[in-house]
């Protein structure tokens, strides 16, 4: 089917014992239990579809998706028997905020081939600033998390696929080239990072922004220019994305759809964010009644209709639409809000202009570069 998509998430609990300030997860909604029975039905759905070349991600995700290890275990299991989908080629990954992995965790991870995604915001200052402990507030969620890495740290990191994903906020922006290098420092050969969307910028941030992605290409270009063995370089998935001519910007041909703990698909993860009753609108499907993909699809349309609606601009016009981030979950969260989405969403184009034209110059750079085409191919 056209537009069919080939990546879940899958969220196991919206529950965390972390409490980030830019989080947008309401895990103040009533716990629900998992029905696995009724999951392996939904993910039996998912595998049924047609993807590109047959290959499919699933992604683990929360809340915190380690306070339910014990049901990722078996779900992954699971997937991993089902022999009636022979022609599925399966990516599998959990995103996590490292301060529950434990070397029990890792080991099984490592052992089925899974790609593990560490949100670590850089230093300790930086990083403990945003991301805190729900009960233990003044306790260093750093700590935690560089101890747990500690456990397992070798010249192999990169084999074992452990990826640092780094959020930056309008707070910690100026910071942000010393964290990629700490990350780096740290052993993480593929760091992500990504700016809180869903804060009011300012102009003067946004100007900072601008010159902080400036000094981010020099120094990435440098990297490569002064790299003998290539061990000092890092892998970036937007960037990877970029020269691979896939398109980011996901509400034009979006791939993704995402699972609930009790087995209900849904059209965006920013979904997550609203409460019960609001959420149910984006349902797209369930185990019984399968995926409605053109309910998916005619919902994507209709937001990005009301976008154009709000803010007069028509996203179809602009030259960097295919790798521009997606709005329609920023436009889900703002207006359940209550807040100025037109306001919000001239910042939010500034943004991933930025992001885009680093990327631009970082190809024009290095394009030719022998280890930049390695370390991308």
């Amino acid at each position: 089917e056209l537009n069919s998509p080939s990546a879940l998430t899958v969220s196991l609990t919206q529950d965390c014992n972390l409490k980030c300030s830019y989080c947008f997860v309401n895990s103040s909604r009533i716990k629900k239990k998992i029905n696995l029975a009724f999951l392996y039905k939904s993910l039996d759905v998912f595998l049924r579809l047609p993807a590109p070349a047959g290959l499919k991600t699933i992604t683990f995700s929360g809340g915190e998706p380690l306070l339910r290890f014990s049901k990722l275990r078996d779900i992954h299991n699971y997937i991993q028997q089902q022999a009636i989908f022979p022609s599925n080629r399966i990516r599998i990954s959990v995103v996590t905020n490292g301060t529950l992995l434990t070397k029990k965790y890792y080991d099984f991870f490592k052992k089925k081939n899974v790609t593990l995604r560490v949100s670590i915001d850089g230093n300790k200052i930086t990083h403990d600033r945003n991301r805190k402990f729900k009960l233990q507030k003044q306790a260093s969620t750093h700590k935690q998390i560089t101890e747990n890495l500690g456990q397992f740290k070798n010249a192999d990191n990169d084999k074992y696929k452990i990826r640092a994903s780094l959020v930056f906020s309008r707070h910690t922006a100026s910071n942000l080239l010393k964290n990629i290098r700490y990350l780096q420092k740290l052993g993480f050969r593929h760091i992500d990072f990504y700016p809180d969307m869903c804060s009011q910028w300012s102009e003067e941030e946004l100007k900072n922004l601008k010159g902080v992605f400036k000094k981010f290409v020099s120094f990435y270009v440098d990297s490569f220019n002064s790299s003998k063995k290539g061990t000092d370089i890092f892998r970036n998935s937007l960037l990877f994305n970029f020269l691979k001519q896939i398109e980011i910007y996901k509400s034009i041909s979006c791939s993704k759809i995402h699972l609930d703990e009790v087995g209900n698909f849904y059209c965006c993860d920013k979904v997550f964010s609203l409460s019960e009753s609001e959420r149910s609108k984006f349902i797209i499907g369930d185990a019984n009644r399968g995926i409605n993909n053109r309910l998916r699809l005619k919902l994507l349309e209709t937001i990005r209709h009301e976008i154009r609606e709000i803010t007069g601009k028509d996203c179809n016009l602009c030259q960097y639409l295919k790798y521009c981030f997606c709005p329609i979950g920023n436009y889900i969260y703002i207006s359940f809000h209550g807040l100025d989405f037109k306001q919000y969403f001239s910042r939010f184009c500034r943004i991933s202009q930025i992001y885009i034209r680093s990327l631009f110059d970082i190809r024009k750079n290095l394009k030719n570069h022998p280890l930049f085409i390695k370390t991308y191919n």
